[in-house]
């Protein structure tokens, strides 16, 4: 639980770095297009409020156990999210539209962790879930912390550099992103 919930720290930070991802690499003016900006937030919004209403209602009808149901949206909240991040960094010649889209697809099945790991805690422990939840978040906030900072590094934007960074140095960010994903849903 704790490894999926710092899991889904890492995976979330890659929002920090959309906008520099879409000006440098797709030549997207971000004033010009924030609302393009902003489209991977809003899919990731409405597929975690979707999911949950989706989920509620299959284990209502028990058409799957709670166990079951935790693990398809923890599986898609991780190993299918990572699937569109390495094809973003290692398509060449891919277009904006297409991009967009692949990050926006991300995105949003990463939002699936919502009815996966996040409400677990309270699968696991209805009476103590609020503590629980707290011990996770603290850990998983580490990797909040870490990975834009990394990230960073590998960007060459930890000094305010100013330079753009290569389509090489994207890749390595978004494979560590979809290896780090992976790997918590194989553990999950």
């Amino acid at each position: 639980l704790f490894v999926n919930h710092w899991v889904s720290g890492w995976a979330q930070s890659i929002l920090n770095w959309c906008p520099t991802w879409l000006k440098e690499q797709l030549h997207l003016d971000i004033k010009k297009s924030g609302f393009v900006s902003a489209l991977p937030s809003l899919v990731g919004f409405a597929v975690a409020m979707g999911s949950g209403v989706v989920a509620t209602h299959v284990i209502e009808t028990r058409k799957l156990s709670v166990s079951a149901v935790r693990k398809i949206c923890q599986a898609g909240a991780t190993i299918l999210a990572a699937i569109p991040l390495l094809l973003m960094a290692y398509v060449p010649g891919i277009s904006n539209a297409v991009a967009v889209t692949l990050m926006m697809t991300s995105i949003g099945l990463n939002s699936l962790i919502y009815s996966g790991m996040h409400i677990n805690h309270i699968d696991l422990t209805p009476k103590y879930a609020p503590l629980l939840y707290g011990v996770s978040n603290a850990i998983a906030n580490t990797s909040l912390i870490i990975a834009p900072a990394l990230d960073g590094l590998i960007l060459g934007k930890a000094n305010n550099e100013g330079s753009i960074a290569s389509a090489e140095k994207w890749q390595t960010v978004f494979t560590i992103s979809a290896a780090i994903q992976c790997a918590g849903g194989v553990l999950w």
